[in-house]
């Protein structure tokens, strides 16, 4: 509902009642668009605002939220391979991918459990 919220105002504020902003015909006259060639201060403000309120805000909510999947995922696939090498001496055994190996070498031949003593522990326990 806000969106429709949003969309309405942005869309009604160059009508007459608010003249925030201003509307001009297109050059071949099939339509109407912002009047960008304007340099009116408020029309100026209503163009920064609106690019503002429009695009930079949902963009960075967007970014925002994609960075945050991406820690989660990080820390999900670490959690899912350590996992697979709970109560094992050696962290190269387990099922293996396409490629033959566990997903897990980069460990060095360490178990999981001391490579995750610690802040991690809490995961593992769960």
């Amino acid at each position: 509902m806000s969106i429709w919220v949003n969309a309405f105002f942005w869309g009604v504020a160059p009508l007459n009642p608010i003249r925030w902003g201003r509307y001009t015909v297109e050059p071949f006259g099939t339509g109407c668009l912002l009047d960008f060639d304007s340099r009116d201060m408020m029309y100026i403000a209503y163009l920064l605002i609106m690019a503002t309120v429009c695009f930079v805000i949902p963009v960075g909510a967007m970014v925002y939220c994609a960075l945050n999947v991406k820690v989660e995922k990080r820390k999900v696939c670490v959690w899912m391979q350590c996992r697979l090498c709970i109560g094992t001496d050696n962290v190269e055994r387990g099922p293996k991918n396409i490629n033959g190996s566990t997903g897990i070498e980069n460990l060095g031949g360490k178990r999981a459990e001391d490579i995750f003593r610690g802040r991690g522990s809490k995961i593992l326990k769960k």
